[in-house]
C-alpha cells in the first residue's frame, strides 16, 4: 500500500508537471521510516520508485529530497536498499549523487537524514 501511495503521488505530480508536488510523500515516508517498525518488505519497492524519479528529476530540490529518501532507506534496511540499488545497476550513481549534494545541504533535517543513511555504511 505504501508503494502504491508513493507511486500515485509521483504520477499526480507528473500529470501536474510539478515534481515538487511529490516532495510531501517522500517526507511522509521518511517520517514513517523514522517511527515505524516492521515495514522492511516495502523498502525494495520504494527504492525502485525513488530510482525512477531520480532519473526524471529536473530540480535540485527534488533530487535532494529523493536522495534523502534513499538515505533513510539505507538507514532502515541497508542490505535490502543496497541490493535493490545494485540490481538496478545504479548504486554508484546514487552514492555519487549523495556525496555531490552533501555540501549544499541547508536544512538540519536533510543533514540528519543524509548522515543516518551514510552511517549505515559503517555498521556491518
Amino acid at each position: 500500500m505504501i508503494c502504491q501511495l508513493i507511486g500515485k503521488s509521483f504520477e499526480l505530480a507528473r500529470d501536474k508537471e510539478d515534481e515538487m508536488e511529490a516532495v510531501g510523500v517522500v517526507g511522509l515516508f521518511n517520517s514513517i521510516l523514522e517511527n515505524v517498525q516492521g515495514i522492511e518488505s516495502t523498502i525494495p519497492g520504494v527504492v525502485q520508485l525513488y530510482i525512477g524519479e531520480l532519473h526524471q528529476a529536473k530540480t535540485s530540490d527534488y533530487t535532494t529530497t529523493l536522495l534523502e529518501g534513499v538515505c533513510m532507506c539505507l538507514w532502515y534496511d541497508f542490505s535490502s536498499t543496497l541490493n535493490t540499488l545494485s540490481a538496478a545497476n545504479c548504486h554508484e550513481n546514487v552514492f555519487q549523487g549523495i556525496f555531490d549534494k552533501i555540501e549544499g545541504l541547508n536544512d538540519d533535517l536533510e543533514v540528519k537524514r543524509f548522515i543516518l543513511g551514510l552511517s549505515a555504511l559503517l555498521v556491518p
